[in-house]
């Protein structure tokens, strides 16, 4: 209810500024306070849903947009694959900084895609991009950030605590991404996503040698093509093909009549 969301904000404010680490995985339509919250925390959660067009070849739907572009980033380090965020809404950096807080975006869609902010209309599967309104691609889905400590000014002549020295040099940590199903056990193989999602954990936790590329896993491998090679699949096996076999056929068996 409304009342305990916002004694979980609360908590979250407390937790990140005494050195705590957080992720937030937040779906569009949902947590309007956890998103108000985090705009204090410097990051712009948009009231939106992204589309991509390219996800049409991708079990035919266009909210699941592929991102493939990473920022360079402890998380992002040597990252190449694609990832898909079933989904998704708009994440990225407000214009202006918070203080104590330093944020930057993990990753984006690609050009081709954009957040529409007519959620009605995308709902009816009338939507198209309106430069006026909805955010041009590459989209951001994703922000890492740190958050100085809140120390406690001790009163003069009060002794120096040695713990204090390594308490300021850690940091709060968090990372936002605008989808959740990305992680979930329906996508969580497919491409880029185990890694992106593992590295992140690993991050937050300060586990350096886990942020890396796993392993492949054999068994989930999708074929992303673009546009004009998914017309090319289509149209040289099913098309082509079989009339050059009927051509050839038909001139084979007029060959064989005048012969006669």
């Amino acid at each position: 209810d409304e009342v305990s969301l916002q004694k979980a904000v609360i908590a979250f404010e407390r937790y990140l500024r005494r050195g705590g680490r957080v992720m937030f995985l937040i779906d569009p339509r949902t947590v309007p306070k956890l998103v108000e919250f985090l705009a204090g925390f410097g990051v712009k959660v948009g009231h939106d849903v992204i589309v991509d067009k390219i996800g049409r070849l991708f079990r035919g739907d266009y909210r699941i947009p592929l991102v493939s572009k990473y920022t360079k980033h402890p998380v992002t380090e040597n990252f190449k694959m694609a990832s898909f965020f079933p989904l998704a809404r708009s994440v990225a950096v407000t214009e202006k900084k918070a203080e104590g807080v330093s944020a930057v975006v993990l990753a984006y869609t690609g050009q081709q895609a954009w957040a529409e902010t007519d959620l009605d209309l995308l709902g009816q599967g009338r939507a198209g991009f309106n430069r006026n309104q909805d955010l041009p691609g590459p989209v951001p889905v994703a922000v890492a950030g740190t958050v100085k400590l809140e120390l406690k000014k001790k009163k003069e002549g009060t002794p120096s605590n040695p713990g204090d020295q390594g308490r300021q040099d850690k940091q709060g940590q968090f990372i936002v991404f605008g989808d959740s199903d990305f992680a979930s056990n329906s996508y969580l193989n497919l491409q880029g996503n185990v890694d992106l999602f593992l590295s992140a954990l690993s991050w937050l936790a300060e586990e350096a040698d886990l942020v890396s590329i796993r392993p492949r896993d054999e068994k989930s491998r999708p074929l992303i093509l673009t546009a004009i090679q998914a017309r090319l699949v289509f149209w040289l096996p099913v098309v082509a093909l079989p009339l050059v076999v009927l051509a050839f056929g038909g001139f084979v068996l007029l060959r064989r009549r005048r012969e006669r």
